[in-house]
C-alpha cells in the first residue's frame, strides 16, 4: 500500500563541454518543484551524480524551504570495481532509478531527469488513490525493447499489452528492489548481469528501468497491487505528464508560447528538450505561465499573495547580443564570473541593501532572496515614492507578470541615468547567510554606453 509520494530521484552528469546548461536546468526543474509544491512538509529530492560534481552540485543548486535537495555520489552507492562504471551514462542513469530507491527503502517515488519541469500544483497525496500511485503508460510494441526485456526475464512477449513509460514516472521501492534481485539471481551485485546484457546488444538497447520493473513485477504478478491501471489513470482529471505541453524542437516552442497564460498544461510536469536549445529564461517563462503560487515555506504553510496592483514603474530592459544572457546565466549558475561583455558594454556588482525589510504585501525580502535562484533576471525601477530620487528597487522576475521585490540598490549607485534610460540588464548573482543568520545578496549589472 502506498500513501504518499514526497521523494524523487534524480540521477544528474554535467557534460563536461555544457556543466552550466546541465547547471541551469537542473535549477529550474528544483525552482519548479518549489513553485508547485502545496504541501506542508518539503518535497524531498535524492540527486545523485558522478563525484566529479557533487561538490560544484551541491554549491550550485538553489535552496529552498519546500524543497529539501540532497546530493549523493554514485560511489555510496557502487564499489569502485562494479559493472557499473563500465556502463554509458544513459545506462547507469537507469540504474540509479532502481537501485538507489531499493537500497534506501523508498516506498513510492518519483523519478526526473534535468529536462523535466513542474507546471502544475501537486502534494503528497495528488497521485495516490485507495493506496496504488497513478503512473504513465505505453504500448510495449512502440519500443523493441520490450521484446527483448522479455526474453531475459522469461515472460512471453505481448506487444498489445501495457508497460511503464519513460521519465518522468512513479515507481515503488518494493517492486525496483524485486526487479533487481531477480536479475541478481542469487548474487549481492545485479550490475553484473545488466552490463553484459547491455554488451550483448551494442547497437541495440537491451533493456531500460522501466521495461525491467514492469516485466518483472509482470512475471510476480504484484504490478497493479502498486500501480493503478492504464484506464485508471487516464480516465480521472490527475495526470502525471502532459505531452501536449511539452517542447522538444523550436517549433514546438515557437507554437506553444502563443497560448494564454493560465492554460492547462493537461498535466503536472513536462520535458523541454535541451537539444532544442531554447534560452533558460525563455523556457522559465513558459513554464511557469500555467500559473501556481508562491509560498513563504512549509512551516507556515503560508501562500505568497499575487501582486494585485501593476508596478507603478515601467521595468526596461535593453537588447542584449545573441546568446550573451544565456552564456550569463550558465556562467552565474555553477558560481563563475561571466565572460568579459563586449565592446560599448560594461558590467559590476552590486550588494542588495534594506534586504532586512517587509514588502508592502506582507512578505518578508529575507523569504524572497533565500527562495530565489542564482541567475535569476531582476530589474531595476525607481522609486517614485522615496524622498531619496536615487533609489532604485531591485525586483526578481517571477513570470506572469508578477515580481517581487529583493531591496534597493546601495547609495552612490551611480547609475541613476543608466537605469532612467532602460540601458541596464541585470542578474541574481550572489547570496548567502551571514553569522547573523541573514541573508545577503549581491547582483550581476551589465550596462549598455550610449
Amino acid at each position: 500500500m502506498v500513501s504518499e509520494i514526497r521523494q524523487a530521484i534524480l540521477p544528474l552528469a554535467l557534460r563536461r563541454l555544457k556543466r552550466g546548461d546541465d547547471l541551469v536546468r537542473a535549477a529550474l526543474l528544483i525552482e519548479s518543484l518549489g513553485r508547485y509544491w502545496c504541501d506542508r512538509k518539503p518535497f524531498e529530492l535524492l540527486i545523485v551524480s558522478p563525484g566529479r560534481d557533487t561538490d560544484l552540485l551541491q554549491r550550485s543548486l538553489p535552496s529552498l524551504p519546500q524543497i529539501s535537495v540532497t546530493v549523493r555520489s554514485e560511489s555510496d552507492f557502487f564499489p569502485t570495481l562494479s559493472p557499473f562504471y563500465l556502463m554509458s551514462g544513459w545506462y547507469r542513469q537507469q540504474i540509479l532509478k532502481l537501485h538507489v530507491p531499493a537500497k534506501l527503502g523508498f516506498g513510492g517515488y518519483m523519478t526526473l531527469d534535468s529536462d523535466v519541469v513542474c507546471v502544475g500544483e501537486f502534494d503528497s497525496t495528488t497521485f495516490v488513490r485507495d493506496g496504488r500511485v497513478f503512473s504513465q503508460w505505453e504500448w510495449k510494441n512502440k519500443h523493441e525493447w520490450w521484446k527483448r526485456i522479455s526474453k531475459v526475464v522469461g515472460i512471453a512477449y505481448d506487444g498489445n499489452s501495457l508497460g511503464l513509460s519513460v521519465t518522468p514516472n512513479i515507481l515503488h521501492g518494493h517492486l525496483a528492489r524485486q526487479a533487481l534481485e531477480h536479475v541478481a539471481n542469487g548474487n549481492d551485485d545485479p550490475t553484473t548481469a545488466l552490463y553484459l546484457w547491455s554488451a550483448r546488444n551494442v547497437g541495440a538497447i537491451a533493456w531500460t528501468e522501466y521495461s525491467l520493473y514492469t516485466s518483472v513485477a509482470d512475471l510476480k504478478g504484484n504490478l497493479f497491487k502498486f500501480h493503478l491501471t492504464c484506464d485508471e489513470c487516464y480516465t480521472t482529471d490527475v495526470h502525471l505528464y502532459s505531452a501536449r505541453s511539452c517542447i522538444w524542437a523550436v517549433d514546438d516552442f515557437e507554437r506553444l508560447v502563443t497560448l494564454p497564460y493560465g492554460n492547462d498544461p493537461g498535466g503536472t510536469f513536462i520535458v523541454v528538450q535541451s537539444h532544442a536549445r531554447i534560452p533558460i529564461e525563455r523556457v522559465r517563462e513558459y513554464c511557469f505561465s500555467f500559473g501556481g503560487v508562491d509560498r513563504a515555506g512549509p512551516a507556515s504553510g503560508q501562500r505568497l499573495p499575487k501582486r494585485r496592483t501593476p508596478i507603478d514603474v515601467p521595468f526596461n530592459r535593453p537588447a542584449l547580443p545573441n546568446g550573451l544572457e544565456h552564456r550569463i546565466v550558465a556562467s552565474l549558475g555553477i558560481g563563475e564570473q561571466p565572460e568579459a561583455p563586449p565592446a560599448g558594454w560594461r558590467r559590476l556588482y552590486l550588494a542588495v541593501v534594506r534586504e532586512r525589510f517587509t514588502n508592502s504585501d506582507g512578505l518578508s525580502r529575507q523569504t524572497v532572496i533565500e527562495t530565489t535562484p542564482i541567475a535569476s533576471v531582476v530589474w531595476l525601477a525607481f522609486d517614485p515614492d522615496n524622498e531619496d530620487t536615487e533609489a532604485v528597487r531591485i525586483y526578481v522576475d517571477l513570470g506572469q507578470g508578477d515580481a517581487r521585490q529583493l531591496g534597493y540598490l546601495p547609495r552612490r549607485h551611480g547609475i541613476r541615468p543608466n537605469v532612467a534610460m532602460g540601458t541596464v540588464a541585470a542578474w541574481f548573482a550572489h547570496k548567502e547567510r551571514d553569522v547573523s543568520g541573514f541573508w545577503t545578496a549581491e547582483i550581476y549589472i551589465l550596462i549598455k554606453e550610449t
